[in-house]
């Protein structure tokens, strides 16, 4: 049996337990981990330039560089990297690398941290044969904040969509895709976080490339709102720009973005009654909108989606190559599924006239309309193409930038109801 004395000291400390549960109910605190790729299976490529007499060519005069100490590679090729927070110098944003070839397939890398071509202070990076690597690029004001890339070899075919190598307009020489590398911006970082027994994936992604991420306006904070969507820098897929009072939901619950650090290691989320209104995410149901045909007339979204069971709205321009790339399987879609599944496709940036004699001359006989300021900013259109899937009672079902996600979904639907 507890004395008095006892059972004062057992209800303070009851009292500060359940303080503390309490606070821990109304504040977040996050702690973000190493730095991610945000699509694993996303590789972009890097294609590297012949180094000749020890000079590479800007936009407005040919520069030379200072060789490493002891430099005695064969073959010297060099290649830049998108990144914006380093320091002043030659080049704004990108830093360049400077690659020793050995072989095609072994060679050392120097990357000029400080933006003055002068590859004497900078360490080297030793890559194998068939190995992977990663370059972390540091913010010039503070060295704690990183931006990350990985590299590895891969085999590219001789000829690819962006060229096969020789003399560029400026002067340069690319080399063959046989030198080319992969690449990953591991501008990613991301932590779990549970609240009243739901778990969600919350991200931050670095969307200016400057090894920060707490830049107002620019970086991305990520929820991934379903469990079965990965994190994504869509809006609709759960992601948020970055502003002085962002709003969060988790779990029916508003939480205030108040604190978070440059590099992204911390955060702090609090409970807030403020008004929030979500943005337009995936599973949410659309808003009767009015479109505008080619022909200047109007017509009501809802009138449009729910003549079939599944509506594609399709948004391109005669300017994207990839746009076009995909009518043929959108064609293919719109024949196989005739009964089941309508066509919209909004154009931006084509006339009515060419958009006209476009959808003539390429046989396309879906409904064809311009893209307005104000569906764009409803669907939060963040890039050409964009495939968004609706059902029947104007739900969102998908949103990709290639039709692929919903021939997959379709072709499953119709396998499960045979």
């Amino acid at each position: 049996m507890l004395s008095i004395r006892g059972r004062g000291c057992f209800i303070f400390f009851f009292f500060l337990l359940i303080q503390k549960f309490l606070y821990s109910q109304e504040n977040l605190e996050l702690i973000f981990e190493q730095h991610e790729v945000l699509q694993k299976s996303a590789m972009g490529f890097t294609r590297p330039f012949q180094l000749t007499n020890g000079k590479i060519p800007t936009d407005n005069e040919i520069v030379s560089i200072k060789f490493p100490s002891e430099f005695d590679s064969k073959d010297t090729s060099y290649f830049t990297i998108y990144f914006t927070g380093q320091q002043k110098g030659l080049f704004e944003k990108s830093t360049v690398c400077l690659l020793g070839h050995d072989s095609v397939s072994d060679y050392k890398i120097w990357v000029d941290h400080n933006n003055d071509l002068d590859f004497s202070n900078d360490p080297v990076i030793e890559a194998g044969n068939d190995s992977s690597f990663i370059i972390r690029l540091h913010h010039a004001n503070n060295s704690n904040a990183i931006f990350p890339v990985r590299f590895e070899k891969f085999k590219f075919p001789d000829s690819t969509p962006m060229g096969s190598g020789g003399k560029q307009d400026d002067g340069s020489i690319m080399r063959s895709p046989k030198y080319w590398l992969a690449d990953q911006r591991m501008n990613t970082r991301s932590t779990v976080v549970e609240t009243d027994g739901r778990t969600y994936k919350v991200g931050l992604f670095d969307a200016n490339c400057n090894g920060k991420y707490n830049d107002i306006g620019k970086d991305l904070l990520m929820v991934n709102i379903d469990s079965s969507l990965a994190l994504s820098t869509q809006v609709i897929k759960g992601a948020n720009l970055l502003s002085d009072t962002m709003l969060i939901e988790l779990n029916h619950e508003v939480y205030r973005l108040t604190e978070l650090t440059e590099n992204g290691a911390t955060a702090r989320l609090e409970k807030s009654n403020l008004n929030y209104k979500s943005p337009l995410r995936i599973g949410a149901t659309v808003t009767d909108l009015q479109l505008l045909s080619i022909d200047s007339t109007t017509n009501s979204l809802a009138a449009l989606y729910s003549k079939k069971k599944y509506t594609m709205l399709y948004f391109w321009g005669s300017w994207c190559g990839g746009c076009k790339y995909q009518f043929k399987d959108i064609k293919d879609l719109s024949t196989n599924y005739a009964d089941q599944l309508t066509v919209i496709a909004l154009n931006y940036g084509d006339t009515p006239e060419f958009i006209s004699n476009y959808h003539a001359e390429n046989q396309l006989n879906w409904w064809q309309g311009t893209l307005t300021k104000e569906v764009e900013t409803y669907f939060s259109i963040d890039g050409y193409p964009t495939c968004i899937l609706i059902d029947q009672e104007g739900t969102i079902l998908s949103y990709e930038h290639n039709s692929l996600a919903i021939k997959t979904m379709l072709e499953n639907v119709k396998e499960e109801t045979k």
